[in-house]
């Protein structure tokens, strides 16, 4: 396991409620016998991946939420794109480089 050298986000108030929340249910879960370990929003068989691309594509939550009615809630989502925020600010998403 790496540890980032990057300044750590300071998380006040609702924020370390919000990681707190996150460590005690993960967001995003991988199965190796649900579409073979595609890491997937929590208790769900909808890929991260999926929401994504939606996202890349320019829709907006509210259309990913409207297209996955009653597989994927408002809260899940957005547990799913903080645990993806924090991981950014930790360093995990990204790698080093002398520019």
């Amino acid at each position: 396991m790496r540890v980032a050298k990057t300044a750590a986000i300071k998380l006040s108030g609702d924020r370390r409620a919000t990681r707190r929340k996150l460590k005690a249910k993960p967001p995003i879960t991988r199965n190796p016998e649900r579409l073979g370990g595609t890491p997937t929003i929590a208790g769900t068989r909808l890929p991260v991946t999926t929401l994504i691309d939606y996202l890349s594509a320019g829709c907006a939550l509210k259309e990913f939420l409207d297209d996955f009615e009653g597989a994927v809630s408002e809260e899940q989502v957005k547990a799913v794109l903080t645990k993806i925020r924090v991981a950014l600010a930790e360093g995990w998403l990204s790698d080093d480089v002398d520019d």
